[in-house]
């Protein structure tokens, strides 16, 4: 029987190296995969952003965020070949925490609302689960009560701290995975120990492949995504510029980085790429860790030999 193992990746960024349509050039790399690699059951979930309130900061130069109708018609070419789609709406740290999160009559969020229908339309029409990533619970509650059929994850960012930018703490993560139907991993949580005492919900964690984040800080971290993130005229009730440097907390029953001789901590930044710490990879699939993301501005289709194809082979060897 084979292993399903799903991967999470910008839905525009194959084909900005393969060529073709989005939708070709996401479905011709899946098929190149399952051939090299049989043993498993390879599952897409291409995901893109658009400027609301609520999106995420994280901009890439040479790929700007869609219109409305250019994320609607993404939506729906990947979901008529019956490949679900994500749009994350991470964002929203730096607007006042009095906003109040309306989706269904606040003219700020009509942009978000109609994609959330598009998301939730297309989803049943074509038969697949659609879903949207969010860092805030109240954007995640009302969510949950306008469209229930799509799933929410939850972001990265929910882990690190908010405006205090420090790790809240195991019951932070627990929450999270009670309230979510998957969960984001902190890059620099993805390790075995520390996911281990979570492995009662192993089948919602996703993790990072190729996120090179390994800061201490993680104050910095979330600093940095909450500066970028858009406001659009709303004014944020937090300070950026006197943000503290504190630092995580890191518990001392469970190491912060990498089990010891798979990471040196006077390496260069970037030792965190999970794909490459084999020993941490192979722990996570065993552990039963099925779903695997990749962040936007990768330098090679995500879906190549190279790098999906990598973490393949690196499964293959406990199939």
């Amino acid at each position: 029987m084979s292993e399903t193992i799903t991967f999470e990746y910008g839905a525009r960024e194959v084909a900005r190296f393969e060529g073709g349509t989005h939708v070709e050039a996401s479905l011709k790399s899946q098929d190149e995969l399952a051939k090299e690699y049989p043993g498993f059951d390879i599952k897409l979930l291409p995901y893109d952003s658009i400027h609301t309130p609520l999106s995420g900061g994280r901009q890439l130069l040479d790929l700007q965020p869609l219109d409305y109708l250019g994320i609607a018609d993404l939506i729906r070419s990947y979901n008529q070949r019956g490949i679900p789609f994500m749009v994350p709406f991470n964002g929203g740290t730096s607007l006042p925490r009095s906003f109040r999160i309306d989706l269904l009559s606040d003219e700020r969020l009509e942009v978000a609302r109609r994609v959330l229908e598009v998301l939730a339309e297309n989803g049943q029409r074509y038969g697949v689960q659609n879903s949207v990533t969010v860092a805030r619970d109240d954007v995640r509650e009302s969510v949950r009560s306008a469209f229930p059929d799509l799933s929410i994850l939850a972001s990265s960012l929910k882990f690190v701290g908010g405006y205090e930018g420090e790790f809240k703490g195991f019951k932070e993560y627990e929450d999270g995975f009670r309230d979510f139907d998957k969960v984001v991993i902190v890059n620099q949580h993805s390790t075995p120990d520390f996911l281990h005492r979570y492995r009662e919900w192993v089948q919602k964690m996703v993790v990072f492949l190729t996120l090179g984040c390994d800061n201490r800080n993680l104050s910095k971290c979330f600093t940095h995504y909450a500066i970028l993130d858009p406001s659009d005229g709303l004014d944020p009730d937090f300070n950026w510029r006197r943000f503290p440097g504190r630092i995580l907390y890191i518990p001392n029953d469970s190491p912060y980085y990498p089990l010891q001789g798979d990471f040196k901590p006077d390496e260069k930044r970037g030792t965190l790429l999970l794909y490459s710490r084999r020993p941490c990879l192979i722990k996570l699939f065993e552990m039963g860790v099925r779903q695997f993301k990749f962040p936007r501005g990768e330098i090679i289709n995500p879906l190549h030999r190279f790098i999906a194809g990598q973490a393949l082979s690196t499964f293959s060897r406990k199939v």
